[in-house]
């Protein structure tokens, strides 16, 4: 994060940091949000000079934008006033939050601390699939199934968010453990 104030009227503030081809980061100016009277305005640069990003208060009163980094380099975030205003209350903060990707399970229409498999038999699973930052194909694996336990499942492809997943239990193995 990076603080600072738009002290006097028609001020422009940046900052820098290296950076690499391809990193992603959100990229979130606080202003407005933390009762300053700084209507934010914030872009990113590239070493190069090109623009990779900017906004003005797209997603609610302060600057908001998700950047791919283009090359390896220094970068500049600029901050400035929209109605280039400034003053010693024209605080702000900027918050550069490298994304990370992300993937979450959970049982659906299923009581997820317990499942009943008698011997023999077989019960059905619905996984919920939540992604974040990430759409691709998995391979899914269960380890340490109970002995005599085995289980189907299809392929979890790009964009799947339910997955069913079949539990079988042998009818003459012992089952010692818990799923």
């Amino acid at each position: 994060g990076f603080d600072g104030v738009i002290a006097e009227a028609g001020d422009t503030d940046w900052f820098s940091s290296e950076g690499q081809k391809d990193q992603q980061f959100d990229i979130r100016l606080w202003a407005r949000a933390l009762g300053s009277p700084l209507d934010g305005v914030m872009s990113l640069t590239a070493p190069s000079g090109g623009q990779v990003g900017s906004d003005d208060d797209s997603r609610g009163m302060d600057p908001y934008f998700r950047a791919k980094l283009p090359e390896d380099g220094v970068y500049k975030i600029w901050v400035a006033d929209h109605l280039r205003s400034g003053g010693p209350t024209f605080s702000y903060r900027v918050e550069v939050t490298p994304i990370e990707a992300s993937l979450g399970f959970n049982a659906v229409e299923n009581d997820a601390a317990s499942i009943a498999l008698p011997r023999g038999n077989r019960t059905m699973l619905l996984l919920g699939i939540s992604r974040d930052n990430f759409d691709g194909d998995i391979e899914l694996a269960f380890n340490n199934l109970p002995e005599g336990v085995r289980v189907e499942h299809g392929p979890l492809l790009k964009g799947q968010t339910r997955l069913p997943v079949l539990f079988h239990a042998e009818a003459e193995a012992p089952i010692a453990g818990a799923l």
